[in-house]
């Protein structure tokens, strides 16, 4: 290995060493938390470490959040396409729950912090087809609706992508944030499963069943 290229796996390692301090912290604390300074001092670096890989905490926030939508993207990818558009659309919603429970600070970076800076949000809206969560999402929708599979009556592709995708998160913001701690709650694996039951059974056109 040359030494530029060992220089740069270093760099790159540093600067994934700063988002996962970066992301405890803000789980740990909320936005207000985070400080380039506190980050130098978790990680035994210098700022100047830190400003030579991001401009200002904004700039790392918005690293963070592009970081995690590139992963959920991944994991939105991570079942085979079938034939059944409608078993797809449950096999993402079953795969986004699965990354929201298994990685509940990045979930709640993403989605549930207030303070973020909007930039994040870009990232589930277009571009890079890999990154972009919400278009796999619309996708989906779009061909189980080439198929026939879909009610006329809900609305266009994004309406109903954008309303799967919301059901899904109430969901999982009550399970991560832990609101209502009276309330005696059925086991999480089971309000997925009957909540993309009862969401795909909405959708479905009568004569598709």
């Amino acid at each position: 290995m040359g030494i530029t290229e060992r220089k740069e796996r270093e760099r790159e390692a540093l600067r994934e060493r700063i988002l996962d301090a970066a992301l405890e912290v803000v789980s740990a604390g909320g936005v207000d938390a985070l400080t380039m300074r506190g980050i130098a001092d978790r990680i035994e670096y210098s700022a100047t470490a830190l400003y030579t890989h991001f401009a200002d905490k904004d700039a790392l926030l918005v690293a963070l959040c592009h970081r995690e939508f590139v992963q959920l993207g991944v994991q939105l990818r991570t079942f085979e396409p079938s034939g059944d558009p409608l078993a797809d659309l449950t096999s993402l919603g079953r795969a986004y729950c699965r990354f929201a429970l298994t990685h509940p600070q990045a979930y709640r970076l993403m989605f549930l912090l207030p303070g973020m800076p909007s930039r994040p949000m870009e990232y589930c809206e277009g571009g890079d087809d890999g990154e972009d969560a919400y278009g796999i999402v619309v996708s989906a929708v779009a061909r189980a609706r080439a198929a026939g599979m879909l009610r006329d009556d809900l609305g266009d592709d994004a309406l109903i992508g954008q309303t799967l995708w919301a059901n899904l998160h109430g969901l999982l913001a009550l399970e991560i944030i832990k609101h209502d701690k009276g309330i005696p709650w059925r086991p999480i694996a089971d309000r997925v499963e009957v909540s993309l039951r009862l969401i795909i059974s909405g959708i479905r056109r009568p004569s598709a069943l």
